[in-house]
């Protein structure tokens, strides 16, 4: 019954929100906007700087409902992953409606929710009038397409050392931020070593340092239990946001995520992680959109 309230009460609050909210939709600014956060990673893939914002998301859902679409099946499970964690259960819709959470990243929804969003964007984007790119398509990476927008390289040696297949530099870069001083977070908790000096022949979860807060993960000092703002952190040298840890994000591979999340050890956030699967919607997973030029 609780559960039910809660859905109830969501699905409420969102169609009141989202009718005020559409009324303010600016396609063009919108797109306008879209394209200023595209970072080109080659000549044919473009990727968003950042994880799919609440408020984007909610634009989306609210755009469907003007046109009396059915968004029922695209709307979050505020129960997906929160099983064990009780003592948070009255926030998670918080999350979904209110302000201050509106540049968190969404959580929580299917695979074909995020295809949707993406589907959607499409929609927008031909409808814009000033749009620079012609021929192209707003979608989920493959994973492939997701790892060569993940990683940093310092310079021309260090990638082509990486190509060759040079086990130590492949370790090295295998989180999304390079950089030899230390590090300064944004939200001013402290200053960490780079993740980077890592224990030359030991495995990732062997650090020099293991006070370290270069992303939104887990580390032995400090238990998160939150997504961060979308911005936070730096970025990679493509210009990305949160590529490892916050929500681990969708691709177009079935059950495959990337990136690790807020509920993960650095280790499992690494760019080439293999064992991350999803076949459900989750707390923790979330997604960038990607954009392929023809």
């Amino acid at each position: 019954m609780k559960k039910l309230f809660l859905l109830t009460t969501l699905l409420t609050l969102l169609t009141q929100i989202g009718t005020a909210q559409n009324s303010a939709f600016d396609k063009n600014a919108f797109c306008k906007k879209l394209e200023k956060e595209l970072v080109k990673i080659n000549d044919s893939l473009y990727a968003s700087k950042f994880e799919c914002s609440i408020l984007n998301y909610r634009t989306f859902l609210s755009d469907l409902k003007s046109r009396s679409k059915d968004v029922s099946m695209f709307l979050p499970d505020t129960f997906a992953g929160w099983e064990n964690h009780s003592k948070f259960n009255s926030k998670i819709p918080i999350y979904l409606y209110h302000p201050a959470y509106y540049e968190y990243p969404i959580f929580s929804i299917t695979r074909e929710a995020a295809m949707a969003y993406c589907q959607w964007l499409n929609e927008v984007y031909a409808g814009y009038a000033d749009k620079k790119f012609q021929q192209m398509a707003f979608t989920l990476p493959t994973v492939s397409e997701w790892e060569t927008a993940a990683i940093s390289f310092k310079n021309k040696n260090q990638e082509e050392a990486y190509y060759k297949k040079d086990k130590y530099i492949q370790r090295e870069i295998d989180f999304p931020w390079l950089n030899n001083n230390l590090y300064r977070e944004n939200n001013a908790r402290s200053s960490y070593i780079d993740l980077n000096k890592l224990s030359k022949g030991g495995s990732l979860s062997y650090l020099y340092f293991p006070d370290f807060r270069k992303a939104n993960f887990q580390d032995q000092y400090y238990q998160t239990n939150e997504t961060v703002p979308v911005k936070s952190y730096l970025p990679n040298n493509k210009g990305m946001y949160n590529v490892c840890g916050n929500v681990a994000e969708m691709t177009l591979n079935p059950e495959i995520k990337k990136g690790g999340s807020f509920l993960k050890y650095p280790e499992d956030c690494a760019i080439h992680d293999t064992l991350a699967y999803y076949n459900i919607p989750n707390r923790d997973v979330g997604f960038r959109v990607f954009m392929k030029v023809k």
